[in-house]
């Protein structure tokens, strides 16, 4: 089957809808509140061999329409609370991206310190952060990262998030699960590091999950990342190679 798409993006990303939501800007700023979004559709068509075709209106040609609300509160002393609620939706039909919850991207609260921050609820996973720094077009259309099942977010996730020392970062995540059984078995784990400057980026993410006891399909969930920068960034370390490896 040819598919292409005649991608004519009635594109209206935060930058427009900064427009319809200038009334308010103040009270937004006045209670660090910020509202934001994605709008995307584009004209696809498809031709099969058989020669039957197929046009239609569909959402998120290279970004999936969503919004959402960040708020950051100052509490002093190097303290902040922090929060995030995003929705994914399709502009076509109005319709939620899950029709299982509002919210399905993400919706945690969370407290940054002087020694880092702590978050709760549901977050993105450290793979989908960090992914497309195997790919140095990132996530845009044509990624390499697109093509893997990356576990995109996770409930019940518990995180920290260390600063950034001499261009050094890590984070850590724990999801509780919601069923009867042991913790330990069902939970799922994640952990990075990374190193960046002007010039490379570097680093390892990980993922590790177990399924329930019983469950139909009763494989491990083993996910490796390690991004390196291509080899000329190297050779400024006075390094003679590097692999790129993913998982």
């Amino acid at each position: 089957m040819t598919k292409f798409k005649l991608t004519a993006l009635l594109k209206a990303s935060s930058v427009a809808a900064a427009g319809l939501l200038a009334q308010h800007a103040a009270v937004a700023q006045q209670s660090n509140v910020t509202i934001y979004g994605n709008l995307e559709q584009y004209v696809n068509y498809m031709r099969s061999s058989s020669g039957a075709s197929l046009t239609s209106l569909e959402d998120g040609a290279m970004m999936r329409s969503r919004f959402g609300f960040r708020g950051v509160e100052d509490l002093g002393g190097g303290y902040a609370a922090k929060f995030q609620m995003e929705s994914g939706f399709s502009t076509d039909t109005g319709t939620t991206a899950d029709t299982s919850r509002f919210f399905d991207r993400q919706t945690w609260v969370g407290v940054a310190t002087p020694v880092g921050e702590f978050r709760l609820g549901r977050q993105n996973s450290v793979l989908l952060s960090r992914g497309g720094y195997i790919d140095f077009t990132a996530r845009t259309l044509g990624s390499v990262v697109n093509a893997f099942g990356v576990p995109s977010r996770y409930d019940n996730d518990v995180s920290y998030q260390t600063p950034r020392f001499g261009g050094f970062s890590g984070e850590i995540h724990f999801a509780f699960p919601e069923t009867p059984g042991t913790i330990a078995r069902q939970a799922v784990y994640q952990a990075a590091i990374d190193y960046t400057n002007d010039t490379v980026r570097l680093g390892y993410a990980a993922l590790r999950g177990r399924p329930p006891a019983g469950a139909a399909y009763n494989k491990n969930v083993v996910y490796d990342n390690l991004f390196e920068p291509p080899r000329v960034s190297w050779r400024l370390f006075g390094l003679s190679q590097a692999t790129t490896v993913e998982t």
